[in-house]
């Protein structure tokens, strides 16, 4: 573990949708620097991976069987985290789902609903329910904490198709900056990370990744370790005065007018 300034040791946190893909990804970062974990997942078989892959680092992890379309099974397993650690520093709130249409017009209500759901709903009360513990924290003197959600470039951009997660993700855009200035008198801060095209496992458009490549200005797409830092950084003290931002973690893509 590397101490210094992004040093995490004696921190918790949790990570919604933290057993594979950006969120194990995230989760790697933190673990990296010191923190205990609690993942949250759906998937059994996938929460046991992502445990013992991150247990290697040698501190605490504990991957729970988590929904979070549930509001009252967040509310549950939020509280069980804090207990388990006996603090909530970070909560990293990652999962959700991504449902591809060929246009707007393939994208029937119940579509709509269920990113909704999972995307923005299941997103709002994993923050909510993390703010009541930090609040509480707070007020009894052992600091506030960090909120960071994993948005996209859709929160910039449209995307043919993708109107129902854009909106998704275009709401929790503004919920982090509504929530970074009522939270902030409570020493919470809440950002945004929005992470470009990134690989990861179980991806298989190697062709598809190559075009995109030529089309950044790095000359390549993102790996799941290039979104490591900025969540590290958002989770650590050195971020105490960084609050209702959105951090672009993209290769340049945003910032070329011509691709």
């Amino acid at each position: 573990m590397t101490k210094g300034m992004f040093d995490l040791g004696g921190k918790a946190a949790v990570i919604t949708g933290g057993n594979g893909g950006i969120g194990l990804a995230y989760a790697r970062g933190l673990a990296r620097q010191g923190a205990d974990l609690t993942i949250w997942g759906r998937n059994p078989d996938k929460n046991a991976a992502a445990e013992a892959e991150l247990r290697e680092f040698g501190h605490k992890v504990t991957a729970c069987a988590v929904d979070v379309v549930s509001e009252e099974a967040v509310a549950t397993a939020m509280a069980e985290a804090n207990e388990r650690h006996g603090r909530l520093d970070c909560v990293i709130v990652n999962a959700g789902q991504v449902v591809y249409a060929k246009s707007l017009f393939d994208i029937d209500g119940a579509v709509f609903r269920g990113i909704m759901d999972s995307n923005l709903n299941g997103a709002y009360y994993t923050m909510r329910s993390a703010a009541i513990h930090m609040v509480e924290q707070f007020k009894v003197g052992r600091g506030g904490g960090s909120i960071i959600v994993c948005g996209s470039l859709s929160v910039f951009t449209g995307y043919r198709g993708m109107e129902h997660y854009g909106a998704a993700k275009g709401g929790l855009h503004s919920i982090v900056k509504a929530m970074a200035n009522e939270l902030g008198r409570y020493q919470i801060r809440v950002n945004m990370i929005a992470p470009g095209f990134i690989t990861t496992e179980g991806r298989d458009e190697a062709d598809a990744d190559a075009r995109l490549a030529k089309r950044h200005p790095v000359g390549r797409v993102g790996l799941p370790g290039d979104v490591e830092g900025a969540a590290v950084y958002l989770a650590s003290d050195a971020s105490t005065f960084h609050t209702g931002d959105i951090l672009t973690i993209d290769g340049g893509w945003m910032a070329s007018l011509f691709r």
